[in-house]
């Protein structure tokens, strides 16, 4: 006989089967969330794991490598995360829509001065190049390769 926890005064009592099966799922559960736990533990464990070996890699790295490596880490590490608001091209579209040219050149003109200096992923860097080549009227696009053909160096 067994008395159910949480009932003041009182004594019920359960049948010595209901308590043992009770118990048993009740030791399962906890079988369960412990085994969960360590799984999670593992998973926490090797990703600082992962973590130290990548802060490790870009230390050791030449002081020009170790920004795009640690930018392709972020970039990589940023693809699992939930989109963010600033992030969403279709919403950055409707925006752009509707903004002045003024606003825009001002948009613009920060960013472009935000980036100095900064290393940034081969492919960003890409992007915004054609970006900024394909915003040129096709006359002006002609005008940059050929000035690109006499004056720059190619191998």
């Amino acid at each position: 006989m067994v008395a159910i926890p949480g009932v003041a005064g009182q004594s019920s009592e359960i049948s010595s089967e209901a308590a043992t099966s009770s118990n048993s799922a009740e030791k399962q559960n906890q079988q369960l969330a412990a085994t969960a736990s360590n799984l999670k533990h593992h998973e926490i464990a090797y990703r600082m794991q992962c973590a130290a070996d990548l802060a490790h890699a870009i230390a050791a790295a030449e002081p020009e490598d170790a920004r795009p490596l640690m930018t392709a880490a972020l970039i990589d590490l940023h693809a699992g995360m939930p989109p963010s608001e600033a992030l969403d091209k279709d919403a950055a579209q409707e925006w752009a829509k509707r903004a002045g040219e003024a606003e825009l050149v001002a948009i613009a003109e920060a960013v472009a001065t935000e980036l100095q200096g900064r290393n940034l992923h081969q492919d960003h860097g890409r992007g915004l190049l054609r970006w900024l080549f394909l915003s040129m009227p096709l006359a002006n696009r002609l005008r940059f390769l050929k000035w690109g053909q006499e004056n720059c160096a190619c191998e």
